[in-house]
């Protein structure tokens, strides 16, 4: 015991002093502090042209980065890195419609293909990979970000940088596409665009034009798939690196987009995720995609793809990351399916060569070439070709097609995938919701109607 006494009062000391020493040492670290944003958009006025509009709103518009590194088989490293835009669509003091305030960083929508070699599986499981956001701030500060929600169907993702952007304020979304009245619809409205084509030193690059037309299209995108084939399976992946021994080549769809916003606006690769806006200042797209020249005789026939999800699920997603909420931002792909509609059916492309196993690539997966598989499509609606069987939507059986559903805003029909993806972001935890489709039975079609809870 005498010999505890002494022992004891060396421990304390030891502890006073590596707590006071470390008080002293966090005392002296940089704090991450967080300045007041404003929104952009409720300071203009009837008085300011697009050109006013953007030069204001070089405080909302930033560069997006997405760097992928590996090491090569025979030493060194290599980096890919994808150059997008996007735009700041919340930020501190920002109020959510249920009244919660942003108090721990800004939020940016972007494209998704700006930052998918980031968040891919086929390469995060083999490159180190980070996505930043570069802010026209006079400095050389580039700021990580995560990824908060994204969707590759309709190729938009939202980002959170929970570091201090000094300069940095937000904007305004409103959707005059999906789902607005009307009379708000994109006509042949004079719209402009804010991004960073081809590399850094463009940031916050100005174009202005028009809608040239606002009515549902499809186009699609083409990438190279490369994949193995056997006599008993094929393996396929976007990443030939992963790939070991000798590969096919092919090219397949990468993606159909439903809903377009065509412009007369010039873009180029780094304006993609840039903000359309038209001429109140509201953001109302995200420059995408053009069509290659030499299909279309010479002629600029650019698209955006409408703000509407990422209006949609903002708010919900921000209290998600930031309180604990208990929402959730509903998917098919999280409720376990995978599906297509009759314009997906058609574009998949089906390989029957260097393979046994013929396939389509579609929904971004490979479906095996059978009588069960086959992408034969003759109603309207979306088609159920596989259900893993672990959510709400497990009554579902393959080769059903969902034709209409119905939730507490009110029933709607269900046409193609995006009406799909429109309605169950839409949808919120706990939610009663109803589900009717077609049900094949042997030659016939049965209808039925299915109430759930989420």
């Amino acid at each position: 015991m005498k010999k505890t006494i002494p022992v004891l009062a060396i421990s304390l000391s030891i502890v006073l002093c590596l707590s006071f020493g470390l008080a002293i040492l966090f005392q002296s670290l940089p704090k991450q502090t967080f300045k007041p944003t404003t929104c952009l958009t409720d300071a203009i006025d009837e008085t300011m042209s697009m050109r006013d509009i953007s030069i204001s709103y070089e405080a909302a518009c930033v560069a997006v980065l997405a760097e992928s590194s590996y090491k090569r088989e025979l030493g060194g490293q290599a980096t890919a890195t994808s150059l997008g835009s996007g735009v700041c669509v919340a930020s501190i003091d920002y109020q959510t419609s249920t009244g919660y305030k942003v108090a721990k960083g800004s939020y940016f929508v972007t494209n998704y293909h700006v930052i998918k070699y980031a968040v891919d599986t086929d390469f995060t499981s083999t490159f180190d990979t980070q996505i930043s956001i570069v802010f026209d701030d006079g400095s050389d500060n580039i700021y990580p970000a995560s990824l908060l929600w994204s969707s590759r169907e309709l190729d938009m993702a939202i980002l959170f940088c929970n570091r201090p952007i000094d300069g940095l304020h937000y904007v305004k979304m409103k959707d005059r596409t999906i789902a607005c009245e009307e009379n708000e619809r994109l006509r042949r409205d004079d719209v402009f665009t804010q991004g960073t084509p081809l590399d850094l030193s463009f940031l916050n690059t100005y174009a202005e034009g028009y809608v040239s037309n606002s009515k549902t299209m499809a186009s699609s995108t083409g990438k190279k798939f490369y994949y193995k084939g056997s006599t008993d399976a094929i393996v396929g992946t976007a990443n030939k690196s992963a790939i070991s021994g000798n590969y096919f080549e092919t090219t397949v769809e990468e993606n159909i987009y439903d809903d377009l916003i065509m412009l007369n606006l010039d873009i180029t690769n780094g304006n993609s995720g840039g903000g359309l806006f038209d001429s109140k200042g509201y953001l109302v797209g995200l420059t995408t995609l053009g069509l290659d020249h030499e299909g279309t005789n010479g002629a600029a026939m650019n698209f955006a793809v409408p703000i509407y999800p990422a209006a949609t699920i903002l708010d919900r997603l921000i209290e998600i990351n930031e309180n604990s909420s208990n929402q959730k931002i509903y998917s098919y792909q999280n409720l376990g399916l995978s599906v297509f509609d009759a314009t997906m059916a058609y574009s998949a492309v089906e390989h029957h060569n260097n393979t046994n196993n013929p396939f389509y690539y579609v929904d971004g997966q490979i479906v095996q070439n059978s009588e069960k598989n086959k992408l034969n499509f003759t109603k309207s609606g979306v088609y159920v070709y596989k259900n893993d069987k672990t959510s709400a939507l497990s009554f579902l059986p393959q080769g059903a097609i969902i034709t209409k559903v119905a939730n507490s805003q009110g029933e709607s029909e269900i046409k193609d995938r995006n009406d799909l993806i429109y309605f169950l972001l839409n949808c919120k935890k706990d939610e009663n919701i109803s589900i009717t489709y077609y049900k094949s039975t042997t030659s016939l079609f049965e209808t039925v109607a299915k109430d759930i809870v989420l």
